[in-house]
């Protein structure tokens, strides 16, 4: 179960958001903003897989060495945590305000 999981970890959670997104009330100033995040959270990706090699885009869960330049010399998991902001992006667009993301990002902060 584990190795399925890991080998399908980019789409997992792709029907989760597109329902989320169907079933969700944005209003303009909602969308505008999750989008800034979804796409600031995808940036810190991308940024965080050019530096990681190729080690990120196998199916199997291996690291020969570990990664220390770019995004990596300022968090161990960058990929993380641009899901992270990817998905509070897209709870943004979902909820069409901004009080319950945010209360729920601060949350998640402190624990």
């Amino acid at each position: 179960m584990k190795n399925w999981i890991f080998r399908w970890r980019g789409f997992i959670l792709a029907p989760v958001a597109l329902v989320a997104l169907w079933l969700g009330k944005p209003t303009f100033l909602s969308f505008g903003t999750g989008i800034f995040f979804a796409l600031l959270g995808e940036m810190l990706r991308i940024w965080g897989v050019g530096y990681s090699g190729t080690t990120t885009r196998k199916g199997e869960l291996e690291a020969p060495e570990l990664a220390s330049a770019g995004p990596y010399a300022y968090t161990r998991n960058p990929l993380y945590i641009g899901n992270f902001i990817t998905a509070f992006g897209f709870m943004i667009i979902a909820v069409g305000n901004l009080d319950l993301p945010v209360r729920i990002f601060l949350l998640t902060l402190f624990l």
